[in-house]
């Protein structure tokens, strides 16, 4: 059994990350590709772009994540609450055995000619025959599962810090937020998937619980959005 599962933990929800994987940035583009670099085809779908032959059974490439098509079976026996599939179109699958390498080593075996992560893909062609091997692949598919609040500092803009308000959760064992693009699983899930898949793949991260003060703030947001307004 892979990481070390916590079902006793004081909260349920969990936010799904990508895991350690080898050399940084230049390891994690090659455990996981790009989802986002071509955005989606005219039908909706992710236009994966990544190595093979080698691929785990769910990577996470940005904020997707892609299934082979065997573990999507895994998951639709697994009862988790949830989760809905969309076929993956495979823009770009190239031949790139870098699963031999040393992983223990400082750095990669070699670094891509342009010297940028992306550039182990960008920098190859389109294999159609590794394309077939890898199988079907599937887009998780999941909706808006828990309210998040955002709370900036004094003339700050953009990031801040992310809490969550479990009392809104609706169930999912998959589920985004409101503010984010992060994707949240529940406890059972969690302990699921690192019977499966590896810490090298995917590692899971505590969030921040609204304190009871936060909560009521929320609550009263949305009681004034509510409310109807009075011509």
């Amino acid at each position: 059994m892979h990481g070390n599962p916590r079902p006793q933990d004081s909260h349920p929800i969990f936010r799904l990350t990508t895991g350690q994987a080898p050399w940084g940035d230049y390891g994690s583009i090659l455990v996981h590709g790009m989802a986002s670099h071509l955005g989606r085809d005219t039908q909706g779908r992710i236009q994966l772009e990544r190595t093979g032959p080698w691929m785990p059974l769910l990577s996470n490439p940005y904020d997707a994540l892609v299934a082979k098509d065997e573990f999507r079976e895994e998951l639709r026996g697994s009862g988790m609450r949830g989760l809905r599939f969309r076929p993956v179109t495979k823009a770009r699958i190239v031949k790139l055995a870098w699963e031999r390498w040393d992983s223990a080593a400082a750095e990669p075996k070699f670094f891509p000619r342009g010297g940028e992560p992306e550039d182990y893909i960008l920098g190859r062609k389109h294999d159609p025959a590794l394309a077939d091997q890898l199988g079907d692949l599937w887009e998780l598919r999941f909706a808006t599962g828990v309210r998040e609040s955002r709370f900036l500092r004094k003339g700050q803009r953009i990031g801040g810090r992310i809490v969550l308000h479990p009392s809104t959760w609706n169930g999912a064992d998959l589920f985004g937020g409101t503010e984010t693009r992060r994707i949240y699983v529940s406890t059972r899930m969690r302990v699921w998937l690192e019977h499966r898949v590896g810490p090298r793949v995917l590692r899971f991260e505590d969030v921040q619980i609204a304190t009871k003060q936060e909560e009521q703030k929320m609550r009263r947001s949305l009681s004034k959005l509510r409310r109807p307004s009075i011509d």
